[in-house]
């Protein structure tokens, strides 16, 4: 129901006050400074000038309506009042004003979201100068007994006159009277008509107490920062006010990152034609940030209340090393740059809601450091257009990757490639390594979000470097798409390897990956084993190293290996994790087994010059509930592209055996492939070794030594010169033998 200010027209002097009011025909009332024209039934008139009440236009606002059915307010003290106004009921007011002796529209309306309410409001001409772009009117609403929970929807409504010349981006102002100063009420909630001018302003939050309102162009159009500390005053450069936070001109303005967060309790907007949010900020409530131009992450954005959701309207790049996280829904209109350097790579943590592109795309960058060496790629986006490696990988000097292959390669022309090697350095997996003729029509993605396809890749730089046969340089893949939330499922080949690639644009916990997915164990390609990268493994025990610090999270951009007795493997949000490292991965001790158990790690070290690099590495685990067969507990092993060392159970090649506890005279043999004629060290060691009854011992048959291994984690090293072994011919030197005491008998072979 919308209760209407009325206007009355008589024809001879009239003073009343009573319960009601009852004017028959066409009249007309002038009203004296001080007189109380009123009626219980909703409207009342308090003169304290010439004013004059009239019928309302209609049920429908339009600004042609005849003179004779309008309120003309020439008063600056003066005030209307709608009464009676109940829950989600409209107080109407048909008001004009004069200009140039002219009746100019000056509408307001106020829906009522409360209990039964009294609305007054006046209207006032102000001559504000050049200090707005406005419509030179203040709306005063009062609501009798508000308080700081109401919720109103405020309508305004003005005639051409009143806009001389066309006012962009009209806003609605309203006055902080402790401060003095206009502050700016929030996009979100405005809709603006210009052909019928009106505009909506919805949930206008707190007290309508003798409170200003006017409509001007909007002043956020400064550059914003948020800083740690040295910003600028509430008031002298920005506002907030209804959730909003401002800048008042188009001065550049920094803001206390502590005055942002004292505005936390509630949803909270930031506008200015440039945002920078230059540290980190948390919040209970939902965020929203606007920008005319671009918003800069230098800080991270996260929402930690259910429904507290992150908003970002602009072409927003996130930093290296930061990232934003919602506990609610995420929104961005807009593109999306996801940046990664040598520093780190920027993520998109855990999603707690919907995801909802209103426009952009998304880049998702990923740093490769300067090494000729194998690593598994992958774009974590989906979409269905420029989707190729072509499109995402090349094309841009100085940037993506340098994809090379030899004009035909097995008989086959190569299409899209760098000519040059003497083999392609980009192949896909289909139940083996295979050749890709054309990379201009071989996809990365597509709409699907379980298809971001990984590929293998000998990265020696970006488009446009000459690193074919030598030379390394550091690039920077930029891929395009929309961003992948929400749960991920793959379909496998159970008990075969699947490649994948990690969807999100954010590193995965290894742990809770394999928590989730109990039978599953993973590969990973590390660019720093070996001369040209080797693999990890990870079943619950990593090896060749207990890898620490940040380095055992599977990193955006990364692929991996997946061999599992299942036939689907899940991946969701709650896998993410904040936290990246250019050397891939990130160590968490969480979820792992408690039951005790001996470890020995046996690493090959390869030397260089005068340095020792690790060339691979396996690891055996002795336990009470373990047993000496091959079964799924046992972790097979995926050849390097150099140097490998393996355990050998039957003809499985093995990275971790499982084993029972040892008794004496056990042997574990090794092998030995990939490797040539230079020197070489094993370094041996222990790891929670409990055992005080049979003791491991590394025997050389080549040399004939015999090598205790301590059982409190001191590394012994035993250097020696290797063979060119080969996987036919493997180098099977080295075994572990288990024995009470130091024998040499025991040792005879």
């Amino acid at each position: 129901m919308k209760y209407r200010l009325l206007m009355f027209i008589v024809l001879f002097p009239l003073i009343i006050s009573a319960q009601s009011v009852v004017i028959k025909g066409d009249y007309k009332v002038s009203v004296s400074s001080g007189t109380i024209i009123s009626s219980v039934g909703g409207y009342k008139l308090i003169g304290t000038g010439s004013s004059s009440l009239s019928i309302p236009r209609g049920t429908t606002s339009n600004n042609s309506a005849p003179a004779s059915k309008r309120v003309v307010v020439n008063t600056s003290t003066g005030f209307y009042e709608v009464r009676n106004v109940g829950q989600n009921e409209t107080a109407e007011f048909f008001l004009d004003v004069l200009v140039s002796s002219s009746r100019v529209v000056a509408d307001v309306s106020v829906e009522n979201t409360n209990t039964t309410a009294t609305y007054k409001v006046n209207v006032n001409q102000v001559d504000r100068g050049v200090t707005y772009n406005d419509i030179p009117v203040d709306w005063t609403i009062t609501k009798v007994g508000s308080n700081a929970a109401d919720v109103n929807n405020l309508t305004f409504t003005w005639g051409s006159a009143l806009e001389s010349s066309s006012i962009s981006q009209k806003r609605l102002f309203v006055y902080n009277d402790a401060s003095a100063v206009w502050c700016q009420l929030p996009s979100s909630r405005t809709v603006v008509n210009d052909a019928n001018r009106t505009l909506v302003f919805s949930g206008f939050k707190g007290m309508l107490n003798g409170t200003k309102f006017m409509i001007a162009e909007s002043k956020a159009i400064g550059n914003l920062t948020i800083v740690s500390s040295g910003g600028s005053i509430f008031g002298t450069d920005w506002t907030y006010e209804n959730g909003l936070v401002a800048t008042k001109s188009s001065n550049p303005v920094s803001i206390n990152k502590s005055d942002i967060e004292s505005y936390f309790a509630s949803d909270i907007e930031i506008e200015a034609a440039n945002v920078t949010v230059g540290a980190d900020l948390t919040s209970g409530k939902s965020i929203k940030i606007i920008a005319t131009n671009a918003i800069t992450l230098n800080g991270s954005l996260k929402t930690t209340a259910v429904n507290s959701s992150i908003s970002l309207k602009g072409n927003t790049t996130i930093a290296s090393t930061k990232y934003i996280e919602s506990k609610g829904d995420f929104t961005h209109d807009g593109n999306l740059i996801f940046k990664s350097d040598a520093d780190g790579t920027a993520a998109f943590g855990t999603l707690g809601g919907t995801f909802t592109k209103v426009s952009g795309t998304v880049t998702v960058e990923r740093f490769v450091p300067a090494k000729r060496a194998w690593r598994l790629l992958t774009a974590p986006l989906k979409g269905t257009t420029a989707n190729t490696v072509s499109s995402n990988w090349q094309g841009v000097n100085g940037e993506g990757l340098l994809l090379f292959s030899p004009l035909n390669y097995q008989g086959t022309p190569m299409l899209g490639y760098t000519t040059g090697g003497s083999l392609p350095n980009i192949w896909k997996y289909i139940n083996g390594w295979v050749k890709i003729p054309n990379i201009s029509s071989e996809t990365m993605f597509s709409s699907n979000n379980s298809d971001t396809k990984a590929f293998l890749v000998f990265a020696t730089g970006p488009e446009g470097s000459n690193n074919i046969v030598t030379g390394e340089t550091a690039s920077t893949l930029k891929p395009k798409g929309d961003l992948i939330s929400g749960n991920v499922s793959h379909s496998l080949i159970a008990n075969q390897y699947n490649l994948i690639g990690n969807p999100y644009a954010c590193p995965l916990n290894t742990s809770a990956l394999k928590v989730s997915n109990s039978n599953s164990k993973f590969w990973i390609v590390d660019p720093s084993v070996g001369t040209v990268g080797g693999y990890y493994v990870y079943d619950g025990n990593w090896a060749p190293l207990p890898l620490t610090g940040s380095a055992a999270n599977i990193q955006s951009g990364q692929g991996f290996f997946v061999k599992s007795t299942d036939n689907t493997f899940n991946i969701s949000e709650s896998h993410k994790v904040i936290g990246n490292s250019n050397t891939w991965f990130e160590r968490t001790i969480a979820n792992q087994t408690t039951e005790n158990t001996d470890k020995i790690r046996v690493l090959l070290y390869k030397q260089a010059g005068t340095n020792w690099n690790l060339a691979d590495g396996i690891l055996a685990v002795n336990s009470a509930s373990g047993n000496n067969d091959l079964d799924g507990t046992d972790t097979q092993k995926i050849l390097n592209f150099n140097e490998n060392i393996m355990f050998k159970n039957g003809t499985t090649n093995l990275s971790i055996e499982y084993r029972a506890l040892p008794q004496v005279a056990q042997i574990q043999p090794m092998f030995l492939t990939g490797t040539t004629s230079q020197p070489y060290q094993l370094q041996v060691y222990t790891e929670g070794y409990s055992n005080t009854t049979v003791y491991p011992f590394l025997q050389d048959t080549t040399t004939g030594t015999i090598t205790a291994i301590p059982t409190d984690g001191t590394i012994v090293t035993v250097p020696f010169t290797g063979i060119a072994a080969t996987s036919t011919s493997p180098d099977q030197r080295f075994k572990i033998v288990y024995q009470s005491a130091l024998n040499n008998e025991a040792f005879a072979t």
